[in-house]
Formats: C-alpha cells, sequence, structure tokens
C-alpha cells in the first residue's frame, strides 16, 4: 500500500466505494423487484381467489336460473343460465393461465375442472328433461340427487387452493423480509467498510501530502543548488580575470547561500605560499599568507581533502582559518585543484548548520573552480606564446622579406647573368657557324679550321654556363616541366645521332636496344632528351677509344625498379608511386667507379679524382641534373659499376597517359616550350627499312615534323586511326601487306580517306599510285630537297619567299647571325635595333612574322609585346621571343597567350628557321 502512489490510492478508493454503492444498489435492486415481484404474486393470489369465488358463484347461479326458468319457464332465466355458465368457462380458462406460478393449484386444478365440467353436465341433462317433461320430470330423473354434494366437493377444492395461494403470499412476504434484514445488515457493513477505508486512505494520503511537501521543498533547494551552480558556471566561463571571477563566485555564495564570510587562497608554486586573493564580509587584520601545513587553510591544502569546524561555542573564538576572530556555526575549507594541481583553498565560514547537500555543492564547486583557474593560466600562457610568437613571426616575416629580396636579387643575377654570357656566345657560335656553312663566302680549310676550334670553345663554354644555369634553377625550385606525347623510341634514337658522330671520331661503338613497340608516353620531351644525352655524353667522355657505349630502353613494372640490385644510394631511398616505368639504361666499357665513390655520384661540382678533371672536361653537374631532372619527372636513377670494367647507368622515368598522375612542381609552359595548344604536323611513316626511315625522319625532323614509324603496313593501319596524322610517307615494298594494300585501304576508309599519302619507294608506279589516291609520289633515293619541296607543295612546310620577318634586338650581332639564317631561308627580313624602332615598324610593314628580344633598353621585349597585342591591326602578328634572359614564372605569365614560341639564343641552330616555319603555320600562313 505504501508503494502505491498518492493519484493510486485516491484513485483506488474512489473505486472501491463505488463498488460498494453498486453492490448496496444492486441488493437494494434486488429488494425492489422481490417486492414488486410479491405484490404482483398477491394481486395474481387476490385475482385467483375471486376467479374461484366467481366460478362458484356462477355455478349456483346457473343452478338458481336454471330452476327459475323450469319453474317459470322464462327465457330471461334461461339467458342468464347461459350467461353464467360461460362466465364460469371463461373464469376456469384465466385460472389456468394463472396458475401456472403456484404448483399446488396446478394439482388441484384438474380435479376442479373435472368437478365443474360433471355440474355443468348434469345441469345440461336436467334442463334438457325439465325442457321436455318439466320440473317434476327432471326430478323423477335424478331421485335423491339434487346437486349439493357436488357443489360441497367443488366449495372444498376451491377453498383448498385458496388456502395454497394464501400460503404461497405467506412465504412469499417472510421471504422479503429476509432479503430485507440481509440487505439492511450488509449496507450497514459497506458503511462501516467504506468508513474505514476512507479513514485509512485520508491518512494515508495526509502522510504522502507531508512527504512530498517535504520532497518539494528537498528539490526546491536542489533546483535553487542547480540555478547557482549555473550562475556560476555562466561565471566562470565568461571571462579570464580572476579576480573577476573570484568577486562574482564569493558575492553569489553570499548573497544566495549560508555562507556571508568567504576568501579565496591562491597557490604560489614557485614560493609554496597560499595567499588571499580575495574575501567577503572578512575583519580587518585576517592573515592573509599560509604556507602549506600551517593552520586550517594550510592543512587542507596539503591534505588535499576538504575539512570543517563545527560546534563551535563562545564568542572570542580565535582560529587561524582565514576568518579572523568570527564565530559562525561551522568553518569549511575546501582545496582547489586541477587533476593534481593545488590551485588555492576556498574558505567560508556558515550562519547555519550545513546539511550534506550544501557540502557536495561545495565540493564540485571548488573542482570546476579548479578548471576555471586551470584555463585562466592556459589562457595567460597562451597569450604570452601568442605574443611570443607574434615578435617571432614578425622577426621571420622581416627574415622572409630579407630572403625574399635576396631571392629577388639572385633571380635578376642569374637573368642578368643568362643574357650577359649568352649574349656573347651567341654571336661567336652564331658567326662561327655561318663562316663553316659558307653563308658568308667561301673560306680556306685552315680559315675552317679555326672556325671550328671557335665553335667548338663556343659550345663547350655554352655546355658549362647551361649546366650552371640549369642546375641553379633546379636548386631554387625554378625548373618546371611540359608534359606531351614522346615517341620514346624516336626521341632515344635522335639521342644516339647527337652523339653518334663524336663517338666515331674517337672510334667509340654505339650499340642500341630500342623496342619500337615502347609506345607514347606523356613526358617533358626536352628535359627527357637531356637526361638521355647527359648520360650518353658522360659514357663517351669516359671511355676510351675502341670502347662500347650500349643504350637500353623498356617498359617495367615498379617491382623490378625495387629488385634493382645497384649501389646508388638515391634509388635506394626511393618509392615508387607508378605503375609502369620506362628504364633507360647506358653501358659502357670506361674506366668504372670504386664502390666507395658511389656515395659521391649525383652531387653538384664533385668529380671523384681531382687529376680527372684535367684530362676530362667538365664541370661536374652532368650526373646532378640527371638524378634531379628524373626526380622532377616523378623518377630517379641507380648505377652499377667495377672499376676498370666500365659502369651501367639507369633512369626510370614514370609511364603517363593523358590525363593521368602528375608531379608537383609542374607548369604548362616551359622556357623552352610553346606557349599555344597547336603541335607541330604529325607524320606517319610506313618504312620497314631502318636506314631509310632515319633518314626520312631526319630531313622531315628538320623541318619541324613531328614523326611516328610503322615497320608494316598492318601497323601503319593501326596507327593512322589511333594518331590521326597529318600525312603519311609509304614505301610499296613491305613484309607482308604492301603498300597498294595499304594505300587502297587508306582511301577505301571514310575515316583516313582525306589524310594525304606520299608514296616514297624504290617502286615508282605513278599512274597506279595515282589512280589509288596518292598524293605525291618520289622514287628511292630521296634528296632532302625534293622531300621538303613536295611536302611544302602539299603545304605541310611554308615557303619562305612568301613571307616579310621582322627582328627585333638591340644587339646588332644578333639580328645580323638571326637575319642570316633567315634569309639563308628565302624569307625576307625587317631589322628593328630596339623596342621603340620595333612597334614602328611592324605598325608600318606589318610583318608576317616577329622574332623578339626581351631584355632590351628603355622599350622592352615585353612593352612591345603589350603594345602590339594592344593594337587590333598588329594583334595577329605570330612572335617568336628569342632571348638570352632566363625566363621566370612571371615571364611567362606576361607571355602566355601574346607570343607563339621561346627560345633561347645559342640554341637556336637546330630549330630557329623550324620554328618560324611552325609558327606560321600554326597561324594559317601557308
Amino acid at each position: 500500500m505504501n508503494k502505491l502512489a498518492i493519484e493510486q490510492k485516491v484513485l483506488a478508493g474512489f473505486v472501491l466505494a463505488l463498488a460498494i454503492i453498486s453492490l448496496v444498489g444492486g441488493l437494494a435492486y434486488r429488494v425492489v423487484r422481490d417486492y414488486i415481484e410479491i405484490s404482483g404474486i398477491e394481486k395474481q393470489n387476490s385475482g385467483e381467489i375471486l376467479l374461484l369465488e366467481k366460478i362458484f358463484s356462477n355455478l349456483n347461479e346457473a343452478e338458481s336460473a336454471q330452476r327459475a326458468y323450469l319453474i317459470s319457464n322464462h327465457d330471461f332465466y334461461l339467458q342468464r343460465r347461459r350467461d353464467t355458465l360461460a362466465g364460469t368457462s371463461s373464469s376456469l380458462l384465466d385460472l389456468k393461465q394463472i396458475a401456472i406460478k403456484n404448483p399446488q393449484e396446478l394439482l388441484l386444478l384438474p380435479a376442479l375442472e373435472q368437478k365443474i365440467n360433471q355440474r355443468v353436465t348434469l345441469l345440461e341433462e336436467v334442463l334438457s328433461r325439465g325442457m321436455e317433461g318439466g320440473l317434476d320430470a327432471a326430478r323423477r330423473m335424478f331421485p335423491g340427487n339434487d346437486g349439493t354434494k357436488e357443489m360441497e366437493e367443488i366449495h372444498g377444492i376451491i377453498n383448498a387452493m385458496i388456502k395454497a395461494e394464501e400460503k404461497q403470499g405467506e412465504q412469499l412476504s417472510k421471504d422479503a423480509d429476509a432479503d430485507t434484514n440481509r440487505i439492511q445488515a450488509i449496507a450497514v457493513l459497506m458503511v462501516i467498510l467504506v468508513a474505514f477505508f476512507f479513514s485509512l486512505l485520508y491518512w494515508q494520503v495526509r502522510r504522502e501530502m507531508a512527504e512530498r511537501r517535504k520532497i518539494q521543498t528537498e528539490l526546491e533547494e536542489v533546483a535553487r543548488l542547480d540555478s547557482i551552480h549555473s550562475l556560476l558556471l555562466a561565471l566562470f566561463n565568461s571571462s579570464f580575470d580572476r579576480n573577476h571571477i573570484f568577486q562574482g563566485m564569493l558575492s553569489m555564495v553570499a548573497e544566495k547561500l549560508p555562507f556571508p564570510v568567504s576568501a579565496v587562497y591562491g597557490y604560489d608554486e614557485l614560493g609554496g605560499i597560499l595567499r588571499c586573493e580575495l574575501s567577503w564580509g572578512t575583519p580587518e587584520g585576517m592573515k592573509r599568507e599560509f604556507r602549506l601545513g600551517e593552520g586550517l587553510v594550510g592543512q587542507v591544502a596539503q591534505a588535499g581533502k576538504p575539512a570543517a569546524l563545527e560546534k563551535i561555542g563562545g564568542n572570542d573564538l580565535t582560529i587561524e582559518a582565514g576568518l579572523a576572530s568570527f564565530t559562525p556555526a561551522a568553518v569549511l575549507a575546501y582545496p582547489i585543484n586541477y587533476q593534481d594541481h593545488l590551485m588555492g583553498v576556498l574558505v567560508l565560514a556558515a550562519g547555519q548548520s550545513i546539511d550534506e547537500r550544501h557540502r557536495s555543492f561545495l565540493a564540485v564547486l571548488c573542482s570546476e573552480l579548479g578548471v576555471a583557474l586551470y584555463n585562466i593560466k592556459q589562457h595567460t600562457d597562451l597569450k604570452l606564446m601568442a605574443e611570443q610568437l607574434r615578435l617571432k613571426s614578425e622577426e621571420i616575416a622581416a627574415k622572409n622579406d630579407r630572403l625574399e629580396e635576396s631571392s629577388r636579387m639572385k633571380s635578376e643575377f642569374m637573368a642578368n647573368m643568362s643574357h650577359e654570357l649568352r649574349t656573347p656566345l651567341n654571336s661567336i657560335i652564331g658567326f662561327s657557324e655561318a663562316i663553316q656553312a659558307g653563308l658568308a663566302g667561301e673560306v680556306n680549310p685552315k680559315q675552317q679550321e679555326y672556325a671550328g676550334d671557335i665553335l667548338n670553345s663556343g659550345q663547350h663554354l655554352l655546355e658549362l654556363i647551361n649546366d650552371i644555369l640549369d642546375i641553379s634553377k633546379i636548386e631554387a625550385g625554378m625548373m618546371t616541366l611540359e608534359l606531351d606525347a614522346v615517341e620514346i623510341s624516336s626521341l632515344l634514337h635522335n639521342s644516339l645521332s647527337v652523339v653518334r658522330e663524336k663517338a666515331a671520331a674517337n672510334s667509340i661503338v654505339l650499340q642500341s636496344n630500342i623496342p619500337e613497340d615502347l609506345g607514347i608516353v606523356y613526358m617533358d620531351g626536352r628535359k627527357c632528351k637531356q637526361i638521355v644525352y647527359n648520360l650518353l655524353a658522360n659514357a663517351e667522355k669516359f671511355t676510351p677509344s675502341g670502347g662500347t657505349i650500349f643504350l637500353r630502353a623498356k617498359k617495367v613494372g615498379r617491382d623490378a625498379i625495387r629488385a634493382f640490385s645497384g649501389g646508388s644510394p638515391v634509388k635506394a631511398a626511393w618509392t615508387p608511386k607508378f605503375d609502369q616505368y620506362i628504364e633507360i639504361s647506358v653501358t659502357d666499357t670506361g674506366i668504372g667507379i670504386s664502390k666507395d665513390d658511389l656515395s659521391k655520384l649525383f652531387q653538384p661540382f664533385i668529380q671523384l679524382d681531382a687529376s680527372l678533371a684535367r684530362k676530362y672536361e667538365g664541370t661536374g653537374l652532368g650526373l646532378a641534373i640527371i638524378k634531379k631532372l628524373a626526380e622532377l619527372h616523378g623518377g630517379t636513377v641507380g648505377v652499377e659499376s667495377e672499376p676498370g670494367k666500365g659502369s651501367c647507368f639507369t633512369v626510370w622515368l614514370p609511364c603517363r597517359t593523358e590525363g593521368g598522375q602528375t608531379t608537383q612542381n609542374m607548369s604548362p609552359i616551359s622556357e623552352y616550350g610553346p606557349l599555344d595548344s597547336v603541335e607541330a604536323p604529325l607524320a606517319l611513316m610506313v618504312e620497314d627499312n631502318e636506314k631509310a626511315a632515319g633518314l626520312i625522319k631526319l630531313q622531315l625532323e628538320a623541318e619541324g615534323i613531328r614523326v611516328i614509324h610503322a615497320l608494316t603496313a598492318e601497323d601503319g593501319l593501326r596507327m593512322i586511326k589511333e594518331f590521326h596524322p597529318d600525312f603519311v610517307t609509304l614505301d610499296i615494298l613491305l613484309p607482308g601487306m604492301d603498300g597498294w594494300k595499304f594505300l587502297e585501304l587508306v582511301k577505301a576508309d571514310q575515316e583516313t580517306a582525306h589524310i594525304p599519302v606520299v608514296i616514297i619507294s624504290i617502286v615508282s608506279d605513278a599512274s597506279k599510285g595515282t589512280s589509288l589516291g596518292a598524293a605525291r609520289i618520289l622514287q628511292k633515293p630521296v634528296s632532302s630537297d625534293a622531300l621538303i619541296g613536295a611536302l611544302a607543295e602539299l603545304n605541310f612546310i611554308p615557303n619562305g619567299s612568301q613571307y616579310k620577318v621582322l627582328v627585333v634586338d638591340d644587339d646588332p650581332n644578333a639580328i645580323e647571325l638571326i637575319t642570316l639564317h633567315l634569309e639563308n631561308a628565302k624569307y625576307t627580313t625587317l631589322r628593328a635595333y630596339g623596342g621603340r624602332e620595333g612597334i614602328e615598324i611592324a605598325q608600318r610593314e606589318r610583318p608576317d612574322f616577329i622574332v623578339l628580344d626581351l631584355m632590351m633598353p628603355e622599350v622592352s621585349g615585353f612593352d612591345v609585346v603589350e603594345a602590339l597585342k594592344g593594337n587590333p591591326e598588329t594583334a595577329q602578328i605570330p612572335i617568336m621571343i628569342m632571348t638570352a634572359k632566363v625566363v621566370t614564372a612571371e615571364d611567362r605569365k606576361i607571355l602566355n597567350g601574346n607570343v607563339q614560341k621561346i627560345m633561347i639564343k645559342t640554341e637556336f641552330k637546330e630549330h630557329f628557321v623550324n620554328e618560324v616555319h611552325r609558327a606560321l603555320k600554326r597561324g594559317g600562313k601557308r
């Protein structure tokens, strides 16, 4: 019962009361129903008695009427007799229906009915005889039988039935009286029970209401403490000012809690002293410092547990509790900790006895105050650190400014050095080449020899300068990649051709194993060629006369690179990130490298033996540049070597596909690459003879045409659909499918029918070739002039005589050299010896092409580009930059989209005229 809630108890009381009322009501209903039933039965009994009396009366009356009729012969009595007998029959029927509920009556009713029927029968017979013979005749018929006996029997039965009815009524009255008495007793008992239950319920409700009021008071106190706790938490989180937090906390404790006097002691960890930082309501002269273990404050701080002084009596209590001579009901001291760190002590004097709830509240308060004090300490430390970082940052920023200024000055120095060193070399190399080529007139053998010596010395000096500038740019992070589709086999063959002449001059055998199926890989072609050339040049330098240099290439997976057994520390510290790599290795039979010296390789300006520097020319930068360029691509290098037997240098470069993985520090624009997206014409060469293919390829590439090679017609059909070349050179005598069938299939396919096909073959059937759709037919051996002429007719190489080229440079020697090559290629040239003059001539003459230097006094090349591109009349003129300046990323950003090409002076012999051809072709001028 005690476990039920008060609402449940009240509800149970009402339910029980309702049940009792329902029970009493049910009993009352039963009594009323019984009374009604008894009344009905009594009424029915009265009716039965009346019916019985009526039956008996009707029989007597019928007999009297019959006698009167027999005596008077008057029909009135006869009708009366009939009516009374009919009433008797009707009353008998009613009696049958009513007597069903009384068993005794049911037993007497058949006898009564029999006697009545017998009496009626007798009366009928008497009436019949009397009507025939008169009253006397009727009497004679029944002598001594006047019906008195039958009537007495009937009367006896009726009396018995009446007594049965009266007896039944008496019994029903007794039963009703008994039920009434029982109901009254039950009702009295129920009233007593209800009164008892409601008394008990009232007592229970009062007790629970008292408990609820007590609980409500406790809950209100808990809620009040929670509210104070929330206010204190908000205070702790509102500021990083210790004094503000202490002031707000002590005032709130004094106003809302029974602690009118309080103080906070902060702990000085260095001095081991507790100092009063703030107090509330304390008297003057209160002790404000305690050491650990001293007084209540020091003891609580040392023990790390709260302490209390209670049941304090007297008015002169003096304890070192931080509260002077205050006589409180209790004095409590709580340590303020953050984890294991002591932050202080909170001391409070209570004006009344303190229960456990308030003690717990104070413990939680001090714990959260410890967190707040620790956060304040952290904030203070962070502010101090931030200030120190700010000062350090300003110092670093100042150093960065100085470094940036130094870097800028370094870049300017490199640009100036590049310009100042390459400018005179441009003239030295260019004019010595022109003299050797006879462009300036005929020269005798001695003059050619001297010109060759000048050219070789200039080129050697240029190589040294280029190496130093390249390594400087790499170290400064200025070297970037220009990814483009590169046919590896073609690049390697071209690299071999560069060193072939020098190797042959030193009786060094060049061998190669370069599969033609290496395919096309996206990489920086110029830098890859520089890697291969440096490897070959390095091998040629250290290989004696009669030795051998072997160039190999293949595709390998990353696992094959991991399995490489070479001793290079560079490769050992590198992890491959691509699935496939191009492995390029150069093996020589040179002097070799000792195991101890392998660690010195690939370091700038290092030669393993100082005596070698006098025997072998070079700066010691070649291998360092190879390493840096390989790493810039995302690859690495390795080496295997044995002194006296030779060395094998291996480079791995990732096989990128278009839109595939890229490396960092990559830019879409190279110092040497085109600044637009238009590529040189692409030629598919179908030729099974390697030497013939090499010659045709050399002639085409000399004109700036890219070449891909197919050894068979079947390969050619596949490659023409894969690469969509601009034109095809075709040999007729091919293994397997011949050239005629190839030409027929190409022209029958709508996808390739538009591609011009130039036949270059020993077989020269002009009519058949023309009928099959060949654009030109050349017979081997074909000269360079014939091939170039045929391509010029097909508009793949421009005719220089149709174009006018403006050369703008402040160096007269540079202008002289550039115009010499242009005029040799049949171009008409215009000269401008400064930026301002170049703008004026361009606006006046409207040249087809402009060759422009960047570093010029007053009006620079950048100013010229801006002026010409800003003028609609000159904006479409293609511009090629020809400079000795190191072109920076900022320079490229300025020039991008405004110039066709950037070339470096001293390196234009092979490419200059071809690039002019390509630029004019891209501009739609043929």
